[in-house]
């Protein structure tokens, strides 16, 4: 897809780095990138019902679900660090309410009707066990909780480009190249490339909201279901 311009003017118009908005245009940029990956990518992985049977892949996307996004309370990062102990032991503690929910409603939606072995892994009671052993075997997470990172580093550097680019389309490239590469490989078997356009609507479409209100008035600001 070739950036039109309706999308690339709103980014030339970015806040900088050096401004006291850029901190504030991001973090809602980046939280509307977080929550839209939380419904797409699980939607993705768990198409298929055998997938919850490898517990070593489907926990760590589990907890990814019901993770809440980094809070804008946490200085300059946009996204999860994850060698900060801090940043993770958060993201752990937010599942104390939502992972639970989602297990009760896997329960209640009998989709391991018959099959008893899946019915006992994903059952309410087992929450701890489920996130202790993601604590415990955080690589397949942290892969997801990368590749945020990186979608969120790549339009920063987008945004920052433009305004001097000789060839704005040569850079709207280089974004596209980067987030396409960074979503094919998101996730085991998951490759969320398609999801491309609408993600960077949704990003821009975000940052337009935040161009148009007071910084006041700016936690209302919704995302999309993906």
């Amino acid at each position: 897809m070739q950036l039109e311009s309706d999308l690339i003017l709103p980014w030339r118009d970015a806040p900088a780095e050096s401004t006291g908005a850029f901190q504030d245009a991001f973090s809602h940029v980046s939280r509307a990138i977080q929550l839209a990956l939380r419904e797409y990518v699980p939607r993705c992985y768990f198409s298929s019902l055998a997938r919850y049977a490898d517990r070593e892949r489907a926990f760590p996307m589990l907890v990814y679900q019901c993770s809440r996004p980094l809070s804008f309370r946490q200085g300059r990062e946009f996204t999860h660090d994850l060698l900060n102990s801090v940043m993770m032991r958060n993201l752990f503690w937010s599942l104390r309410t939502t992972l639970p929910r989602e297990l009760t409603r896997l329960e209640e939606s009998g989709i391991f009707a018959g099959d008893l072995t899946l019915a006992r892994m994903y059952a309410q009671r087992r929450y701890p066990t489920i996130v202790q052993f993601v604590r415990s075997h955080r690589k397949p997470l942290d892969r997801v909780l990368a590749t945020e990172t990186s979608l969120v580093n790549a339009l920063i550097q987008f945004a920052g480009a433009l305004p001097s680019a000789r060839s704005e389309e040569r850079v709207a490239q280089r974004l596209e190249k980067s987030w396409k590469g960074s979503l094919s490989r998101i996730y085991f078997g998951v490759d969320a490339s398609p999801f491309y356009e609408q993600l960077l609507d949704l990003a821009t479409q975000t940052l337009l909201r935040c161009q148009r209100m007071p910084g006041e008035n700016r936690e209302g600001i919704p995302t999309t279901s993906a």
